[in-house]
């Protein structure tokens, strides 16, 4: 392959990226970009190495209730296509919306780390059933909020 027909590849592949990050068909500007366009950025930078895991810890921290409906949209898509998300983030409503499985670890004087399936978990009382056994695992470091 010649140097220009892999630079046309590239330009293609990245064309699609920046598209199903929902960053194709204009020209953006990177410094005018907001919290949710960086994040959807760097998804798509991390995406250009067709990975088979994604790993984003608390990706939803600074954006609005916009991009982070466009953000599990991303990921819902890339679910769908075979890529492993592993989505680290303390809001448990988020968790329920976007997850397979559920694993809560945490490191204190008692360390807890347990998985659940989704279809286990009563959505309505699931943080009612997990709150017990983090309390128990934080014993001295705080509550689980």
């Amino acid at each position: 392959m010649t140097a220009r027909c892999l630079c046309l590849f590239a330009q293609q592949r990245g064309r699609e990226l920046l598209e199903l990050v929902g960053l194709g068909g204009e020209k953006h500007r990177i410094k005018g970009f907001s919290r949710g366009m960086e994040m959807r950025l760097s998804i798509a930078t991390a995406l250009s190495h067709d990975p088979q895991l994604l790993v984003l810890d608390e990706p939803t921290s600074s954006l609005t209730d916009r991009e982070v409906g466009h953000l599990f949209r991303i990921i819902n898509t890339l679910r769908d296509r075979g890529c492993g998300i592993i989505y680290i983030s303390h809001k448990m409503d988020e968790i329920l919306q976007i997850s397979d499985d559920i694993t809560v670890m945490q490191v204190a004087k008692n360390s807890a780390v347990f998985t659940v399936a989704k279809e286990e978990i009563d959505t309505e009382g699931a943080w009612d059933m997990l709150r017990p056994v983090l309390d128990e695992a934080l014993d001295g470091y705080g509550r689980m909020r």
